[in-house]
Formats: C-alpha cells, sequence, structure tokens
C-alpha cells in the first residue's frame, strides 16, 4: 500500500512533467513573438491555465479537461495544445489520435511549435486528414522557425524513407544531423537508431555508439541501454564489459526493464573471489538485486523468464541468507523511486 507521504510524490512528480511540457511550449512560443510582446503573451497563458494546470496535477482529469477547454474555446492555444495531450495520452478519457490531432491543429494555429511538429506528424500519418507529406513538411517548418529544430529530422526522414518526396538519404542525414547539433535529443536518438539499425543507411555500430554516448550522458535511459549492447558486444568498438555494465546498470536504475538481466549477469560472471571460486560477495548482492527488482516487475508483463529464474536460483544458492532483509528493502526502495 502507497503510503500518504508516497503519493504526494507521484502527484509532485506528475505536476513536474507537465510542467515542464507546458513550460517548454511556453517557452518557445514567447521565443518566436517580437520582444515587446514576449513576457505578456507568456503570463497570460500562465495566469489563465493556473487553475487547470493544478487540476491536472491532482490528477483531476476531469475538472482539469473543462478548465482547458473552457479557455480553449476562447481561443487559447496552449489550452488547445493542453486538450490534445488530453487525447493523445489517455487522460481521464480513451486514447483518440483523431480528436487529438483535430486540437493540434487548432494549437498550430495559435503558432504553438510543438503544436505544429504533432499536427505535422498528424498529416504524415494521415491520422484526421488524408495522408498529405507536403502539408506535414509545411508544418514541421513552422515548428523549426519557432526553435523546435527537432522538426528538422522530421523533415528529414520524409527524404530519408521518400514518402512524398522523391527519396534522398543523404539529404535525410543532413537535416538529422542539423537538429541534433541545435541539441535536439530526439533527433540524435533517431540517428543513433538509423546506424544501428542499419535501415535506410548502412550499418554503422561505430556512430550509432558516438550518438547514444551523447544521450546517455543526458541520462537517457534507451541511449545507456544501447550503448552497453555495443560495448558488451564489442559492435563496431573495443569489448568492454567493465563500461557496459556501468551503461547497462544506469539504465535499470531509471527502470529500463530489458538492462536488469544483463546488469545481473555481467555482476555475477564478473570476477570470482580467489579462496573460493564464487562470485564476489559485493557483486552476488548486485545480481540478486536486479534479478528480483525484475522478477517484481515482471508479474504482469509478457516476458520469457527462463534465463532469469536460472541466474536467480544460481545467485540464492551461494547468498547469505541473512543478505535477503537488506537487500529486499533495497529493492522496494528502487520499484518506489521508479513509480514516481
Amino acid at each position: 500500500m502507497i503510503s500518504s507521504v508516497n503519493r504526494v510524490a507521484q502527484r509532485r512528480c506528475f505536476f513536474y512533467k507537465i510542467v515542464m511540457i507546458i513550460g517548454l511550449v511556453m517557452a518557445l512560443t514567447a521565443c518566436s513573438l517580437t520582444p515587446n510582446k514576449q513576457q505578456s503573451a507568456v503570463n497570460n497563458l500562465a495566469s489563465d491555465l493556473n487553475k487547470a494546470q493544478l487540476l491536472l496535477s491532482k490528477k483531476d482529469y476531469q475538472a482539469a479537461y473543462q478548465e482547458y477547454k473552457t479557455h480553449a474555446k476562447n481561443g487559447n492555444a496552449l489550452a488547445q495544445f493542453s486538450l490534445a495531450l488530453f487525447y493523445q495520452n489517455g487522460w481521464g478519457r480513451q486514447v483518440n489520435q483523431t480528436r487529438a490531432c483535430q486540437w493540434y491543429e487548432k494549437a498550430a494555429q495559435g503558432k504553438i511549435p510543438a503544436a505544429y511538429q504533432f499536427y505535422g506528424d498528424c498529416l504524415k500519418q494521415g491520422i484526421h486528414r488524408p495522408v498529405d507529406s507536403v502539408a506535414a513538411i509545411k508544418a514541421y517548418e513552422s515548428a523549426v522557425s519557432l526553435g523546435l529544430f527537432g522538426s528538422l529530422c522530421s523533415i528529414g526522414e520524409l527524404y530519408i524513407q521518400g514518402q512524398g518526396v522523391i527519396k534522398d538519404v543523404p539529404k535525410g542525414i543532413v537535416l538529422c544531423q542539423q537538429a541534433a547539433q541545435k541539441g535536439s535529443p530526439v533527433a540524435a536518438m533517431r540517428l543513433a537508431d538509423l546506424f544501428y539499425q542499419g535501415i535506410d543507411i548502412k550499418q554503422d555500430y561505430k556512430q550509432a555508439a558516438q550518438w547514444y554516448a551523447g544521450l546517455a550522458e543526458r541520462k537517457i535511459a534507451k541511449a545507456q541501454y544501447r550503448l552497453a549492447e555495443i560495448l558488451h558486444q564489442g559492435l563496431g568498438v573495443n569489448k568492454n564489459n567493465q563500461a557496459a555494465r556501468y551503461w547497462y546498470e544506469s539504465a535499470a536504475e531509471q527502470g529500463y526493464l530489458e538492462a536488469y538481466l544483463p546488469t545481473a549477469e555481467l555482476y555475477f560472471y564478473a570476477e570470482e573471489n580467489p579462496k573460493n571460486s564464487k562470485p564476489l560477495p559485493a557483486y552476488t548482492a548486485k545480481a540478486y538485486l536486479w534479478l528480483t527488482a525484475l522478477l517484481k516487475r515482471a508479474d504482469n508483463k509478457e516476458l520469457d523468464l527462463k534465463a532469469v529464474n536460472a541466474l536467480h536460483k544460481k545467485v540464492l544458492n551461494i547468498m547469505p541468507k541473512q543478505w535477503h532483509v537488506e537487500l529486499d528493502k533495497k529493492v522496494e526502495e528502487h520499484l518506489k523511486h521508479i513509480e514516481l
């Protein structure tokens, strides 16, 4: 049972996520206005939606939705963008991508940069209107003009795939590189994935590792996991199990499920105690922590746990029983942390 303290922490964390999304949108919108209009416009957006944001932070979805809707009908583009998020994420209602796209389109008319990005995605996928790659590119270009440079890579993807435009992979890669160089983590991840997967371009693990490394340093769990895979398997780089373990564990600490087992394996099979040929005690404890956490999280997930259970059994066979209480406490702390 979650304590009242944990409930408050969860609510606060949820609120911060919402504030980050809406705050980024507000900041980018301010950048798109003339200096004299910036502060007043941002202040108006913030003050108008204070009540709605507070209700949303409390997960009072119905009341928050009605509050946002009132402002959206009055032309508040940020409120319109927020309503789109309700439908996209299923906050208090069924996910409805068509309704989300309709609200993104309205918000884009109010020059919300992220709304242009999502509206472009809607047009690219043909969600609420027929597929229209030319219009999607125009929407992405509008997002870029308002400071959302990651949209350059969205244009780049259309060229890479040849969707609605003449296929031009080099041009697409350049656009994604420009976006990544301007600080877009989404573009950097797309580049890393392209080089890692080798779809549409020549597979290049070394370049993939470079892009993943930059993202890993920014604590992006997927990048940490992929970088660990490359180092663990020696794909295009020198094999380095110690570095791989570090990045696997970094991803696992953030709750990236796929990273738990390789983290445990690299601890359990890392070094043996010269006195008894068993894993070092500290490494045995680490292996137990990650395997136990994985088994607890896997209860409601379709995972093949054969290898997990086999290694867990080996760990239990050599681990002193008196360790369980303290280590199980750490497992619970980890699980609570990633739930927030």
